[in-house]
């Protein structure tokens, strides 16, 4: 959905009218209004002690718990 309008520019306030459902994810990027139609799904648990790494970062390496402390 893009809502592209010559002179209208979105706002987050924009953001309280549209419908809301589990579905649909809405984003405003310089004024413009984007929304994508998703359905959510769970790929993994992670827990304190687990390591995340990315394959854009070779060596990186991080604990969840540093971003989830207990």
């Amino acid at each position: 959905m893009n809502q592209a309008i010559e002179g209208v520019r979105w706002t987050i306030h924009d953001l309280e009218v549209l419908p809301e459902n589990e579905w649909t994810r809405y984003e405003i990027i310089n004024g413009e209004l984007f929304g994508e139609k998703a359905q959510l799904v769970l790929v993994a648990t992670l827990l304190g002690d687990d390591q995340i790494t990315s394959p854009l970062l070779p060596g990186f390496c991080c604990s969840i718990g540093l971003f989830f402390p207990e």
